[in-house]
């Protein structure tokens, strides 16, 4: 049976990958430049941001001015997601992909821990965005409900290119009933197949549909008031806040003045919340500061950039101690998975397993678009 399942492991490799790669969507749409930096369970990386330079005016002297020391700061992203998916495979099964097909138990593992990558990918984003579009009861109503989110990132100063807008299926109803965005009169290019690897942007964006898209339990928070004299000025993340009953999550976001915010460390009752980016505009005392809440949940669509949101995944070496192991690294989803073998009392263990890491490295690149 041992040769048997070894022989089966390669060619099962091979009919997993055109389903692995349909069912990815969010791994190939993120930074995945630091996948050789991580090492095993526990590892981390420490991603670089991109520096502050102030433009000065230039005045002829004898004596040059001096520059300004340039600190890099740092984001860590863990790899502390250690997800498998098992099962177990019969005669049949076996006769199967022998037969090049792949079984039904396989496709469904194999879903599973794509789409819980997948899930894990949106969740990161979702709760680490910097601005947010509160677009009422439902998205893509109307065509400025589609370039809403294209002009929080241009406010935020984000690069064009490489910018992504990831919805549910709702949104995708609404999107394809709008004929200002799918008519060929406007804008041409609008592929909405979620496996389709060269994406055509249009109206500044590409655009994806997720069935994985994450819904937020929004806080309680209700009457909270910004509590300083003074105010807070352009920039400022952290806000002190009284008044309040109820909780601010991290994951929520708030209005405070013209914009919208993720948060970051939330409060229950009066205390202190963090917000995912600085400030926009300045804040007086006593300025309101509103939870947005959709009957209790906030469905989580984003729309991004490319390095906003980093992903790691690292494979695995094959163990010395199963029956057949082989990793499984693909270059068109971006992923590293390993299937597995072993032997249990009787019966023999398959499981597909995955190491990997996802955070928000820059907020102010992630808007999150609320229906």
């Amino acid at each position: 049976m041992a040769n048997t399942i070894t022989a089966v492991v390669p060619k099962l490799v091979g009919l997993m990958l055109p389903k692995l790669r349909a069912h990815s969507v969010m791994p190939r749409l993120v930074n995945r430049d630091f996948d050789t930096l991580g090492a095993q369970p526990g590892s981390s990386i420490d991603v670089p941001i991109p520096p502050t330079i102030t433009t000065s005016a230039v005045t002829a002297a004898a004596t040059p001015p001096s520059t300004a020391d340039i600190t890099l700061d740092t984001v860590n992203v863990p790899l502390s997601s250690w997800n498998e998916a098992p099962f177990y495979m019969t005669d049949k099964d076996l006769m199967e992909v022998e037969q090049d097909k792949l079984p039904g138990v396989v496709e469904a593992a194999l879903a599973s821990i794509i789409e819980t990558i997948d899930a894990d990918i949106l969740e990161a984003a979702q709760n680490g965005h910097g601005l947010a579009d509160d677009q009422g009861g439902s998205v893509f109503n109307a065509i400025a409900d589609v370039t809403a989110p294209q002009k929080l990132l241009n406010t935020n100063k984000v690069a064009r290119g490489e910018r992504y807008c990831v919805f549910q299926e709702d949104a995708e109803a609404n999107l394809l009933a709008l004929e200002q965005f799918t008519s060929g009169d406007y804008v041409t290019g609008f592929p909405f197949e979620s496996g389709d690897t060269s994406l055509t942007p249009k109206m500044g964006m590409m655009w994806v549909m997720d069935q994985n898209v994450q819904t937020h339990t929004a806080g309680t928070g209700n009457g909270f008031l910004v509590n300083n004299g003074d105010g807070y000025a352009v920039g400022d993340k952290t806000l002190t806040l009284d008044t309040g009953t109820g909780t601010i999550l991290a994951g929520d976001t708030v209005t405070i003045g013209s914009y919208n915010y993720g948060v970051a460390s939330g409060t229950s009752g009066a205390g202190s919340i963090t917000l995912n980016q600085g400030l926009l505009e300045a804040v007086a005392d006593n300025a309101t500061v509103t939870v947005i809440d959709r009957t209790g949940t906030n469905i989580g669509n984003v729309a991004f950039h490319r390095d906003s949101v980093v992903f790691v995944s690292r494979p695995f070496q094959a163990s010395n101690a199963a029956i057949a192991s082989q990793t499984i690294s693909d270059p068109v989803s971006g992923l590293s998975l390993r299937l597995e073998v072993t032997r249990e009392h009787k019966r023999d263990r398959w499981s597909i397993d995955a190491l990997y890491g996802t955070k928000v490295v820059r907020p102010e690149g992630v808007v999150k678009i609320i229906g």
